[in-house]
């Protein structure tokens, strides 16, 4: 009891300190940032399509032809050696911005998409460095002695993982909420320029598990945060964890298919769908049980080494 009271009692000291730190705020700020712009594409795809739209209406027009009988035909689009041969392109362009607009309206889709657009383009760098920050702020200001005298150092670490899961939920549930209401304010600009409400789609998109995605999501920032966090342990400096970071997600390719990204990029096109603007790489497959295993493995060896580490380190702080 006294040991959980004494864990409570340093978590809440580090969320108050993140806070005021500004490391949460700034996290919030740069992932609403990112997907603003993705928002702002996705109104811009919007009136890219419109102006497809019409410019093939007025061929059509042109030509003499029905245009209501012409979206009232069956669409087929038959892929032959790499090529598309579309029987109704008056209607593809039509569907493409309904769906365009659906995608910025619903916001089921908005919830999906920008947890998509985030977690498998921004998370692996941002969760990464926010946990290496949070792994090292104690080294880099000096209170890592003063922390050791007053608590158990494991306890001051544990203390500080549980406080960056608790803050990453709370940081994807603020952008999310808040790209919503981004998405509205795009999405009631048009009535100006487009008739939005003139294209419907026929057949609602297939339905999401919105459920699921977030908690992938979840489960992705948790896991970079993680490793970020052990990163800063194990280095006690802001270098050379940085140096993996980028040589990992820019430079180095995937080592085959049990690696941490070809892992992600499996559980990724299970629960999302993938089409437009950012289509996640294809995985060497592995199963959906095995990849799942596989990663609670990685966390759990490199959580064993890293508590082990700094059990023997700590050794020299107290």
């Amino acid at each position: 009891m006294k040991y959980i009271k004494i864990l409570s009692s340093n978590i809440k000291k580090e969320i108050k300190y993140q806070i005021y730190s500004g490391v949460f705020i700034l996290m919030i700020i740069t992932l609403l940032i990112f997907s603003g712009l993705n928002l702002y594409n996705q109104k811009k795809l919007i009136i890219q399509n419109y102006n497809l739209f019409v410019h093939t209406l007025n061929e059509i027009k042109k030509s003499g032809i029905n245009v209501e009988k012409v979206l009232m035909e069956p669409l087929t689009v038959e892929e032959n050696n790499g090529i598309s041969k579309i029987n109704n392109v008056l209607k593809l362009d039509y569907n493409n911005v309904a769906l365009a607009v659906y995608d910025l309206k619903n916001p089921g889709r908005i919830i999906t998409n920008t947890l998509k657009y985030l977690s498998f383009i921004f998370y692996s760098f941002f969760f990464s460095v926010y946990g290496i920050y949070i792994g090292i702020y104690d080294t880099k200001y000096k209170t890592i002695k003063i922390k050791a005298v007053q608590n158990n150092w494991m306890n001051i670490l544990l203390s500080k993982q549980i406080t960056m899961y608790i803050l990453s939920f709370l940081i994807i549930f603020i952008v999310v909420f808040l790209s919503i209401i981004i998405s509205f304010i795009f999405y009631n600009t048009f009535s100006l320029d487009i008739p939005i409400n003139d294209f419907k789609l026929l057949i609602q998109p297939w339905d999401t598990n919105i459920i699921l995605q977030f908690i992938l999501s979840l489960f992705l920032s948790f896991i970079f945060t993680t490793f970020g966090f052990y990163l800063g342990i194990l280095f006690r400096g802001i270098m050379y964890p940085m140096l993996i970071l980028v040589l990992y997600n820019f430079i180095f390719p995937i080592f085959g298919k049990y690696d941490l990204r070809n892992l992600i990029s499996i559980l990724g096109h299970k629960v999302f769908d993938f089409y437009g603007n950012f289509v996640l790489f294809k995985p060497e497959m592995v199963s959906l049980n095995l990849s799942i295993i596989l990663l609670f493995i990685y966390i759990f060896i490199s959580t064993l080494f890293t508590y082990t580490i700094v059990k023997i380190q700590s050794k020299y702080i107290d």
